[in-house]
């Protein structure tokens, strides 16, 4: 991964660019061991952009790329002599985007073509373009707001609760990142991950009637972790991937379909420098979601009436403790052995 040292570079050429104080827009090209002609630029109004260069046979695929957030591509001058055979184009950031996250977007763009030949380079950027609009497109600002941070914390704690266990596989059972009702799916029964903030007072959201629905299910767990905002002893997000992801190193497939649901929840490792939220795990609870459980289900709801979320306190909820040994035996034995 040559992100993080190709931002440090762009950061350096950038503000060499603006202490050259032209008043004018202007570019210079990026150094990298590739045939791709791609640059750094500052605009007149002093804002960086990433330009590059296409043979006319990538014109059409380029122009198809329409990003809703993030950044937007536009036609950019070139010489009349190659105007015919090649275009240039500009990447520029959304008024939303800070320089940061712009930075590091167009370190990961530029690692899409670093060592590869001409003909190599403009197609791996257009792919890498289109991953970003499709990115951009769930997740406007880049990063995760602090709620979902919160949330994701909870999710991939679970998670590495059983790898260290030696459960590998549970990585297939979050089924969170891909929009399903219950966090992590087993043969017969389903954990839904609630994180809360020791400051909520024991209150838990639930987004809709489908999340705490048992239906289809022997059993569906309530798995609630408090946590606290912590500088000195908590983790960010990324340092709880970093470990997950050593985990899972040795298999290619299980560590490919991690960072491809870490995609999908709306973590991109470009951004990891982002995260300084650290949190702090303080005590977790297990609770059996079963017929009398305070929740609402589809079939409690009139015609016409969808889309409902609520609030639990679980201080009310004490009587549906579950066991912790028994709930870590079952989800230790749902989990697939290959």
């Amino acid at each position: 991964m040559i992100s993080r040292d190709m931002k440090s570079e762009l950061l350096k050429l950038f503000e060499i660019l603006l202490a050259e104080g032209f008043d004018n827009d202007y570019y210079r090209r990026i150094d990298i061991p590739s045939e791709a002609e791609i640059y750094l630029g500052v605009s007149s109004d002093k804002e960086p952009y990433f330009r590059f260069i296409a043979e006319k046979d990538k014109w059409r695929q380029i122009e198809e790329i329409q990003p809703r957030n993030g950044f937007q591509i536009v036609p950019d001058t070139l010489s009349t002599n190659e105007a015919a055979t090649k275009k240039a184009y500009r990447i520029i950031k959304r008024k939303h985007i800070d320089n940061d996250i712009f930075f590091s977007f167009i370190a990961n763009l530029i690692e899409a073509v670093y060592n590869s030949a001409s003909v190599d380079s403009i197609s791996n950027l257009i792919d890498r373009l289109m991953q970003w609009a499709s990115f951009f497109k769930k997740y406007p600002s880049g990063i995760l707001n602090q709620k979902q941070q919160i949330g994701l914390f909870g999710e991939l704690y679970f998670l590495r609760m059983y790898l260290e266990k030696g459960n590998l596989n549970i990585i297939k059972n979050w089924k969170g990142p891909d929009k399903a009702a219950k966090d992590f799916v087993f043969n017969s029964f389903a954990v839904e991950i609630k994180t809360s903030v020791v400051s909520d007072n024991n209150v838990v959201h639930i987004s809709n009637e489908y999340q705490l629905d048992s239906s289809g299910l022997a059993k569906l767990f309530l798995f609630n972790l408090l946590v606290a905002e912590d500088n000195v002893d908590g983790q960010t997000i990324p340092e709880i991937v970093d470990e997950i992801m050593e985990f899972t190193v040795a298999d290619q497939k299980l560590h490919f379909k991690f960072r491809t649901l870490l995609n999908e929840i709306g973590y991109n490792e470009a951004f990891k420098e982002q995260y300084k939220l650290r949190i702090a795990p303080q005590v977790f609870y297990c609770y059996e979601v079963t017929p009398d459980f305070p929740r609402i289900i589809p079939s409690d709801l009139k015609q016409g009436i969808h889309n409902v979320s609520y609030s639990i306190e679980l201080s009310h909820c004490l009587r549906y403790l579950y066991p912790y040994g028994e709930f870590e035996s079952l989800v230790s034995g749902g989990v697939e052995s290959e």
